[in-house]
C-alpha cells in the first residue's frame, strides 16, 4: 500500500472529498425516495425502521459536504472513517430486515459504495480493498440470516468482489492523482527557481566566461553553468553510464578540456542522453575528440558544435566546425580520419560520413548502435 498523508489535505484530497460528499447526498436522497415509494407499495414491511436508518445517513451525507469545504481533514480521521463504515453496514443490514423477501431495487444499494470509496481515498488501494470486501461480507451475512444463502451464493460473492474492486480502484486512482499533484508542484517550483537563476546566477556565470582572463575561473563558471542548466531541464540525478559519467556529461567534459587547452568554443547540443554500451561509448568519444582536435589543428576553427541524438535505437552524433574545410576527394588519411575516427567507429558497427568544402567548414556525421551487436 502506497499512501501519502499529510496533516493538511491537498487540493486533490479536497476535491475528492467534496465529490464523494455530493455522491453521498444524492444517493441518500434517492434512498429516501425509494423507501417512501416501497412503503406505499407494501414491499417495505418496516418503513419506520428504514426511515430511522436513512435519517442519520442523510444527515451524515450533508455534513460530509460541509466538512469537505470547511474542515476536510476531519473526514480523513480514523473516527470519521469508522463512522462512515458503520453507517454503510447499517444500511446493508437494514435493507434485508425491512423488505419482505427479494426485491429488485433496495434503498441503500448505491449509498453503501460511499464508505468503500472513502476508505480507498484515505487508505489507498489495500485499504479500499479491505473495506469493500468487509462490507461485502456484511452483505452476505445479512442475506444469509434473512433469507439463507441457498441459491444466493453467487449474488453474495458478486457483492464482495464488486465492492472490493471499487475500493481498490479508488485507492489506486487517488495514489496516482496525488503523485501527479506532487510532480506538478515540483515542476512549478523548478520553473520559479529557473527564472530566478536565469535572471541572476546564469547571467553572472555567462559574464564571467566572456570577460575573465582566468582560465580556471572560466572553466569553473562553465561547469557550474552546465550543471545548473541540467538541473533546470530536470536532468540532474540521472543514472550515470559506465565510468561514472553519461555520454553527454563526458562530451561536456571533453568540450571543457578543449576550450581550456585550445581556446576554441565547443558547444554540446544534446536532444537526448543515450546510454550506449561501454565500448560504443568509448569509441564514440574517441572519434569525437579526434574530430574536434582536427577542427582546431587543421582547419583553424573558432567554433565547433557537437550534436547528439538517438531517434532510432542508435546514437547519431555530428561534429560541425566553421574552419577552412578541405576537398573530401583528396587524401584525408593524414588528418587521422581513417585511423582515429573511422576505425574505432566501424569496430563497433558504426558508420562515418564526412562533408566538407574548402572555405565552408567540415561536418563529421557518426552513427553507432547502442549495442555493438546491433550494427546498422
Amino acid at each position: 500500500m502506497n499512501v501519502r498523508w499529510a496533516a493538511e489535505p491537498t487540493p486533490t484530497d479536497r476535491g475528492a472529498l467534496f465529490g464523494l460528499g455530493v455522491f453521498r447526498c444524492v444517493t441518500a436522497t434517492w434512498a429516501v425516495v425509494v423507501a417512501l415509494i416501497d412503503s406505499r407499495s407494501g414491499v417495505l414491511v418496516h418503513p419506520s425502521v428504514a426511515l430511522g436508518i436513512l435519517g442519520p445517513v442523510l444527515a451524515w451525507s450533508v455534513l460530509t459536504v460541509v466538512l469537505a469545504r470547511r474542515s476536510p481533514g476531519v473526514m480523513l480521521t480514523a473516527q470519521a472513517q469508522l463512522l462512515d463504515f458503520l453507517l454503510g453496514a447499517l444500511v446493508v443490514v437494514g435493507e434485508w430486515v425491512t423488505y419482505d423477501g427479494a426485491h429488485p431495487l433496495r434503498f441503500g444499494a448505491m449509498w453503501q459504495l460511499a464508505p468503500v470509496l472513502g476508505a480507498g481515498l484515505r487508505f489507498g488501494t489495500l485499504g479500499g480493498l479491505v473495506a469493500g470486501v468487509g462490507l461485502g461480507f456484511v452483505n452476505a451475512a445479512a442475506l444469509g440470516l434473512a433469507e439463507g444463502l441457498e441459491g444466493e451464493l453467487l449474488a453474495a460473492l458478486s457483492a464482495i468482489v464488486l465492492l472490493g474492486v471499487a475500493g481498490a480502484a479508488t485507492g489506486a486512482i487517488m495514489d496516482r492523482l496525488r503523485h501527479a499533484e506532487d510532480d506538478l508542484a515540483e515542476a512549478k517550483a523548478r520553473e520559479r527557481i529557473a527564472r530566478t537563476l536565469h535572471d541572476g546566477v546564469l547571467q553572472t556565470l555567462a559574464a564571467i566566461q566572456r570577460r575573465s582572463d582566468d582560465e580556471e575561473l572560466v572553466a569553473l563558471a562553465r561547469r557550474q553553468d552546465r550543471d545548473l542548466r541540467r538541473w533546470i531541464r530536470g536532468e540532474a540525478g540521472t543514472a550515470p553510464a559506465a565510468g561514472g559519467r553519461t555520454l553527454v556529461e563526458a562530451l561536456h567534459d571533453l568540450a571543457d578540456r578543449v576550450q581550456a587547452r585550445d581556446a576554441v568554443a565547443v558547444e554540446i547540443v544534446a536532444v537526448t542522453d543515450p546510454r550506449p554500451a561501454t565500448e560504443v561509448r568509448e569509441a564514440l568519444l574517441g572519434a569525437v575528440s579526434e574530430a574536434v582536435t582536427n577542427a582546431n589543428k587543421h582547419a583553424s576553427a573558432s567554433r565547433v558544435t557537437v550534436f547528439v541524438d538517438s531517434p532510432d535505437g542508435a546514437v547519431h552524433c555530428s561534429v560541425c566546425d566553421d574552419g577552412t574545410g578541405f576537398d573530401t576527394a583528396g587524401t584525408v588519411s593524414g588528418l587521422g580520419i581513417d585511423g582515429s575516427i573511422r576505425a574505432p567507429v566501424e569496430s563497433v558497427g558504426g558508420t562515418v560520413e564526412i562533408g566538407s568544402r574548402p572555405g565552408e567548414g567540415t561536418e563529421v556525421c557518426i552513427r553507432v548502435p547502442l549495442d555493438p551487436g546491433n550494427g546498422p
